[in-house]
């Protein structure tokens, strides 16, 4: 609820530094790394899949293992992103 108020109350200034992020030619690194975190990591964590593959109660530190590393790739990613789009913005600056 708290973050719908502030969008809400600063929807002027939301917007255009949305726009700005997509129109940076570093989005597709941010969009890579939402899809690793929220969606990839997400899809190998399901027990379903695991089972699939075979007696469960072995494969489950391998689950842990898989799920973790990929999560961590995207925040990897993320940061590398956010690197990135300060020493553009600085570079605008100068």
């Amino acid at each position: 609820m708290v973050a719908f108020y502030f969008a809400a109350k600063f929807r002027d200034t939301i917007l255009p530094g949305l726009e700005k992020i997509r129109s940076s030619r570093y989005f597709s690194t941010l969009a890579l790394s939402l899809v690793l975190i929220i969606v990839f990591s997400r899809t190998f964590g399901y027990k379903v899949i695991w089972r699939a593959l075979g007696n469960y109660d072995h494969l489950h530190i391998a689950k842990r293992v898989a799920e973790e590393s990929i999560e961590l790739l995207g925040y990897i990613l993320s940061l590398g992103w956010s690197l990135q789009w300060v020493s553009e913005l600085r570079a605008k600056k100068d």
